[in-house]
Formats: structure tokens, C-alpha cells, sequence
């Protein structure tokens, strides 16, 4: 059961993207200062981090093939 007695401080919005059937991107904001914005944070936090040279080599790959 929601407790509609809690207020929240989020926003969500999401679009189809061109050439991906049947998927949505969605989007999560809360403001800063917010327990739903802290929750978030802590959220990212646990998210595992992409190494960054592999991810500036995919990049490049992406340039190269376009």
C-alpha cells in the first residue's frame, strides 16, 4: 500500500527513440535538498562505474564508424 500521506519531490518524464521498437527512455529528477534527491544519489552510488578508458575507446569507435 503507497502512503499518499508522504510528499515526493520527483519529476519522471520518458520519449521513444528512433530505432528501438517498443522501448521508452525513461528519466528520473528530484531536487536537491530532498530526501527522493538523496535517495538517488545513494542510488547512483551503488551503480557500477564504467572504466573510463574503455568508455573513451567506444566513443572513438562510434566516431570512426559513422
Amino acid at each position: 500500500m503507497i502512503n499518499n500521506r508522504v510528499p515526493t519531490f520527483m519529476g519522471e518524464g520518458s520519449m521513444f527513440l528512433d530505432g528501438t521498437p517498443g522501448q521508452r527512455l525513461g528519466v528520473y529528477t528530484a531536487e536537491p535538498g530532498t530526501p527522493d534527491y538523496d535517495a538517488m544519489i545513494l542510488l547512483d552510488m551503488t551503480a557500477p562505474k564504467p572504466d573510463r578508458a574503455s568508455t573513451a575507446k567506444d566513443e572513438e569507435q562510434q566516431r570512426t564508424d559513422s
